[in-house]
């Protein structure tokens, strides 16, 4: 069976083409300052990434007619199960209302591929996928509650990885996953479920994101600054960004290696907090912690890493698994679906 994955993030487009298990052809896409820009209308988006995945395939000698399944990474999509959906009219129409569709964009383009040739369109471990516990939900105002959402796709990947390696299947793993990228959260399987995750709007901050910021300060800043003004903060402009007009650690760290002490102070500043996250996970679990597994691209930074192991090395064995899994974790999600060793759900 031969499977197209798309994997779009804000700033890139990874693809993959996978001949059964075999990996046959991967591809990833930065996008240009230029259409950086337009992409805030998310139909230039969608038409935009839709050149480069059918340019993609004409290289490659194929077409969306060879294929038997595009699977997506599934954005927010509201609250879902882990595992694989099929791309249907209602998804579609969610996403097209939805504030955060950019983030979507791939579900859309996988329904625009296979739905006119009767094939099916997958997505796998969507970013709201909510399997927590309930008390985890619960927050100081009624009526609210603290949504779900974390890079499940990797996370869920990692433990599968575990299982391998312990030798038992997943159910019987405890862990903490810190995922370390643009995006940094920290998510805590119980017995292998997804119990809760913390991530940047409680502790800390990330490379874009400004992270949680005291209340009375958010209502102080609404005063001055419009809804447009904060908006980037939350997510492209704060963080590594704010501090330092840059997203990248490794520029982060040439500057502490030339001397800048603040630069030291904000970095080590960040792995901090994730390093709190890590501790709170340890609360979640009872102190019941198989592992605590560092991953992402950030993992990659010895010295970052390093500053987050030596606060919670007392918790549990660390295990580093760095870079992302998301693009196996979606071809092996939609070859169990195409196998019938997996159930497709219904959005």
């Amino acid at each position: 069976m031969l499977i197209l994955v798309l994997n779009p993030g804000s700033t890139s487009l990874k693809l993959a083409v996978f001949q059964d298990e075999t990996l046959l052809h991967e591809k990833s896409f930065r996008f240009p300052a230029d259409a950086l820009e337009q992409m805030k209308d998310p139909n230039f988006r969608a038409s935009y990434c839709r050149e480069l995945i059918d340019g993609y395939l004409a290289e490659e000698g194929l077409s969306a007619e060879s294929l038997d399944c595009v699977v997506a990474s599934g954005g927010v999509l509201g609250k879902v199960n882990t595992g694989a959906y099929r791309v249907n009219e209602k998804m579609i129409e969610f996403v097209h209302n939805s504030p955060a569709r950019a983030h979507s964009i791939g579900v859309v383009i996988a329904y625009d591929m296979m739905n006119p040739l009767g094939k099916p369109s997958l997505i796998y471990d969507a970013v709201t996928a909510d399997e927590w516990d309930p008390i985890a939900k619960v927050t100081g105002i009624k009526g609210y509650e603290k949504p779900a959402q974390q890079h499940t796709l990797n996370c869920r990947r990692i433990m599968t990885k575990l299982s391998e390696r312990f030798g038992k299947p997943v159910g019987e793993i405890n862990a903490i996953v810190s995922h370390l990228g643009g995006g940094i959260d920290t998510s805590f399987f119980r017995e292998g479920r997804l119990v809760e995750t913390m991530g940047f709007n409680e502790l800390g901050f990330t490379p874009e994101r400004c992270g949680a910021i005291h209340f009375n300060d958010l209502l102080k800043m609404t005063k001055t600054k419009t809804f447009d003004e904060l908006q980037p903060l939350n997510r492209g402009k704060g963080g590594l960004m704010s501090h330092f007009g840059t997203v990248s650690v490794e520029a982060v760290e040439a500057m502490i290696d030339a001397g800048d002490e603040t630069a030291a102070l904000v970095l080590e500043a960040m792995a901090y907090r994730i390093a709190q996250c890590i501790g709170a996970g340890a609360v979640a679990l009872e102190g019941k912690i198989d592992a605590i597994v560092l991953t992402g691209g950030i993992a990659h930074s010895k010295r970052f890493t390093e500053w987050i192991i030596r606060r919670v090395d007392f918790l549990g064995p660390i295990i580093m698994l760095p870079g992302e899994f998301e693009i196996e974790a979606l071809a092996a999600g939609a070859r169990r679906v195409l196998l019938g060793e997996e159930e497709v759900q219904e959005y």
